[in-house]
This record gives structure tokens, C-alpha cells and sequence, in this order.
């Protein structure tokens, strides 16, 4: 899968989808991100290249989580217990 960054870094583009991404300080995540087209989802890139959605989460607790001290806690505290994931294998 490839994944292109837009010129601004804050958005990506594959298959014709875009994302509104923010770039995280964590040792496992690279980015977390939402869909433009407001769909409920949480996109988590993992430094392993993985991408994950999270169904049914807003845009603003993916915000609260990219603010969050400790992406990776806030993630296994606040999202995985609540939200079915599923392995996105083309964004």
C-alpha cells in the first residue's frame, strides 16, 4: 500500500479518499487522522506501516488523542475498549 503525503503534511490521498492527518510524538504511532468526509472513523498509522480504523469515533476525540501526553495510553484507554478496529489495507 502507498500512502502520499499532500504538500501540506496534514493530509492524505489514496484511492481518491482524503484524510486529515496529525503527526504524533509516540515510539509505535506516526500519524492519527480522520476522513474528510466526516465519516466517524479513527485512522492510526503504526510505525510498522500499519493503518488501522477505529469505527465510530469523531474527529474530536482523534484531536484529543493527538494532544493526548501519551498517544498510545490514550488510544488503549479511551478508543480500543469502545470501537471495533479493522486493518485497512488501501486508504
Amino acid at each position: 500500500m502507498t500512502v502520499k503525503a499532500a504538500l501540506s503534511g496534514k493530509r492524505i490521498d489514496n484511492s481518491g479518499r482524503l484524510a486529515n492527518i496529525r503527526y504524533v510524538h509516540s515510539s509505535n504511532i506516526d500519524w492519527v487522522g480522520w476522513p474528510a468526509d466526516g465519516e466517524p472513523l479513527m485512522l492510526v498509522k503504526f510505525r510498522s506501516g500499519d493503518i488501522y480504523g477505529y469505527i465510530g469515533v469523531s474527529r474530536q476525540r482523534v484531536v484529543a488523542a493527538a494532544q493526548a501526553l501519551s498517544v498510545g495510553k490514550y488510544i488503549n484507554k479511551s478508543i480500543k475498549p469502545f470501537h471495533e478496529a479493522a486493518k485497512i489495507k488501501q486508504w
